[in-house]
């Protein structure tokens, strides 16, 4: 397989991992659609086919906003100085991308999700990360973790010297960096907690979406 073809492949399962992470199952076994993830008060799938063609829809809006938002990133790093050397740059691009990432998904799903029931209230931590638990081996929950931690370190790292790059870039955007790093540990660390526990008392909950 040609490097290119690897590439391809990498980031179309990224993707793919990126949108199945939408479709949860809670404690009474019924098939959620999560768009914010954890933050949502999820709708709930009626049947395969529904999901399926939700997860369709979803796939592509993954497709088309993520991969483009990576690229207006990976720009901005390398020809905006501003991007990363003011904080008030820096804050202000993520915000204008999050409400257009939420605009998007709204346009994409807001028919669809019309039809459907909503559940009473969010799903519990617990239950959430618990269904997450249930798409990863015990090996992904610890790789995905390391690499959380790592980068937490090198955020820290940045942000005690904010030099140390060859380039100044302000503790404020290291810091975020920091702690949204640090928040993605610690939804690994418990998601992996959950995975160890139900390995030893029982079987976690499906996951679905393949």
């Amino acid at each position: 397989m040609s490097l290119l073809a690897k590439v391809k492949d990498h980031f179309a399962g990224s993707y793919d991992e990126i949108a199945k992470a939408a479709f949860m199952t809670d404690e009474h076994g019924r098939r959620l659609f999560c768009p914010l993830g954890f933050w949502s008060r999820p709708h709930v799938i009626p049947d395969a086919a529904t999901e399926a063609t939700l997860f369709q829809r979803h796939l592509s809006l993954t497709q088309w906003t993520m991969g483009p938002m990576f690229l207006v990133e990976m720009f901005a790093l390398n020809f905006w100085p501003a991007f990363n050397s003011r904080a008030e740059v820096f804050f202000g691009s993520l915000v204008v991308l999050t409400l257009l990432l939420f605009v998007a998904g709204w346009l994409t799903h807001r028919a669809m999700l019309a039809r459907l029931q909503r559940v009473e209230r969010r799903m519990s931590l617990r239950q959430f990360s618990a269904s997450k638990a249930a798409r990863y081996t015990t090996k992904q929950l610890v790789l995905r973790l390391l690499l959380s931690l790592g980068i937490m370190a090198i955020g820290g790292w940045f942000s005690i010297h904010p030099d140390s790059a060859g380039q100044v870039v302000p503790p404020s955007i290291a810091w975020l960096c920091t702690v949204m790093m640090g928040i993605c540990a610690l939804s690994w660390g418990y998601t992996l907690a959950l995975k160890l526990t139900n390995q030893a008392s029982g079987p976690t909950a499906p996951s679905g979406c393949g």
